[in-house]
């Protein structure tokens, strides 16, 4: 499965691209609307772009081409008129910037049903997105929507490490400045809900290259 994204601001379409990533889609990334012109009839399982006008104009131009695929346009600003414009054009669902990576996501998940996977394991350790509960050996974990969000991120990565910059990109608004010692006084915390209270602990700290969570 794959994901086209055309959004000019370079540490938006990286992170986009690392969130695509961690669902399972291959993404190819275009910075402007000249690079992506040989791509736009071509068919996606969904594509995110930037609804400024360029934007407007490349949504026009994939849906004249016959293209089908879902398309969330990314606006500059929580906007009844700008969303108008993007949905008028043929987009399928608007997100106003900034916004949180994990938010952009489950639209995305939504318009893909096949992606929907909305339970995460590991272990005794059960997450689930749409109820937002958490349970461990059967007992719930009552967390934060911050801690919520670093726990779904390391569950999505599981096996793999992840970085300071991919868990600031993931639970923070875009733009928001996240100093590394935050990031490790919110790790803190999860593991004393989610870790030390069991014998196992599932959490682990890889020095220069930042998280990951094993069953």
């Amino acid at each position: 499965m794959k994901a086209l994204v055309i959004e000019s601001g370079h540490r938006i379409a990286r992170s986009l691209k690392l969130g695509l990533e961690s669902l399972g889609l291959g993404v190819d990334l275009f910075f402007d609307y000249e690079s992506s012109k040989s791509k736009l009839d071509t068919e996606y399982d969904v594509a995110i772009i930037d609804g400024g006008a360029d934007g407007l104009n490349i949504i026009r131009e994939m849906r004249a081409a016959g293209n089908h695929a879902p398309i969330v346009a990314l606006g500059s600003r929580k906007s009844a008129a700008e969303r108008s414009a993007a949905l008028n054009a043929g987009a399928d669902e608007y997100v106003p910037k900034p916004f949180v990576l994990m938010k952009l996501l489950s639209v995305v998940r939504a318009l893909i049903p096949s992606l929907d996977e909305h339970v995460l394991k590991a272990a005794d350790l059960t997450l689930d997105s749409k109820t937002y509960e958490v349970t461990r050996g059967g007992k719930p974990i009552i967390l934060t929507t911050k801690e919520f969000l670093l726990l779904e991120l390391l569950l999505r990565n599981q096996g793999r490490p992840t970085s300071k910059d991919a868990i600031a990109e993931y639970v923070w608004p875009f733009g928001a400045e996240v100093l590394p010692n935050t990031i490790e006084v919110y790790m803190k915390y999860l593991r004393m809900k989610m870790d030390e209270p069991f014998e196992k602990r599932l959490i682990g700290t890889m020095r220069g290259f930042g998280y990951k969570l094993e069953a």
